[in-house]
């Protein structure tokens, strides 16, 4: 698949929120508020991005040639929270503006299922490193859209009536199985059709 299909696959038709459903609580979490919610999306995007360079990295290298692909999902829970410790360091050095903002959902990103979902998809369709480096950028602007979207959606509902029974969590789950089922109309068909 040439890097314009990865891109539009992981952004629209295998979007990680509405198809996987992985990082769904989080993206209903900040939809509240959408600059927190945008930063914490950009903040992903580059968390995504490392970590599928880094599963591919380290099953090419030390998980195939050793024959230890049953450790996979060990080694890659270990990866997510030495790449977030990193990170959190990193944070606090550098951007202490930046970890503040994000701290809140910083907990959040250490047992975070979209990472290691990302790292296991990544491998299993056996990108390339630079494939993978494209799909995880793709997979958080994809998560970036899910927040967007959510979010609008969010804000039109609280403008409209609402039953009762449906107020909060209710309507906003639903509104996130309307918003996948749109998403939907992107099949593997149209996108092979498109892009090749």
């Amino acid at each position: 698949m040439s890097y314009v299909g990865l891109v539009v696959s992981f952004v629209l038709v295998n979007n990680l929120v509405f198809t996987y459903f992985l990082g769904l609580g989080l993206v209903m979490d900040t939809t509240r508020s959408v600059r927190s919610g945008l930063a914490l999306g950009i903040a992903l995007t580059l968390f995504l991005t490392l970590a599928s360079v880094l599963a591919q990295l380290a099953n090419a290298l030390v998980l195939v040639p050793l024959g230890l692909g049953f450790l996979r999902t060990v080694l890659f829970v270990l990866l997510v929270v030495g790449l977030v410790s990193f990170s959190d360091y990193a944070l606090r050095s550098l951007a202490p503006a930046l970890r503040k903002l994000l701290h809140p959902n910083g907990n959040v990103m250490t047992a975070h299922c979209a990472t290691l979902g990302m790292m296991l998809i990544v491998v299993r369709s056996d990108y390339t490193v630079l494939e993978s480096l494209v799909a995880g950028c793709a997979a958080g602007i994809g998560i970036i859209l899910a927040v967007g979207l959510t979010a609008a959606v969010r804000q039109q509902l609280e403008r409209e009536w609402v039953p009762t029974a449906l107020r909060g969590a209710p309507i906003a789950f639903i509104s996130a199985g309307l918003i996948a089922m749109a998403l939907f109309a992107f099949d593997r068909a149209l996108l092979i059709n498109l892009v090749g």
